[in-house]
């Protein structure tokens, strides 16, 4: 299983673009369309993806649970 970040606006849903391994305070993000898992990351558990989240600068954002490799 892989949680994905969205953004929480309204249809269509968005994706964050965005270097993982990026250890940065601030990690730059683009926020792109398509939903594409090879330029799109995927994390393991929640607690990865809400590290991530915070690092990204977010106050809010949703968790798309896909079941697939990350």
């Amino acid at each position: 299983m892989t949680y994905i970040q969205a953004n929480t606006g309204r249809a269509p849903i968005r994706w964050y673009k965005f270097n993982p391994k990026d250890m940065s305070e601030r990690v730059p993000f683009k926020l792109v369309e398509k939903l594409d898992l090879n330029i799109v990351p995927g994390f393991r558990t929640k607690t990865e993806a809400k590290k991530a989240a915070i690092r990204l600068g977010l106050q809010t954002w949703r968790y798309i649970r896909f079941w697939g490799n990350g």
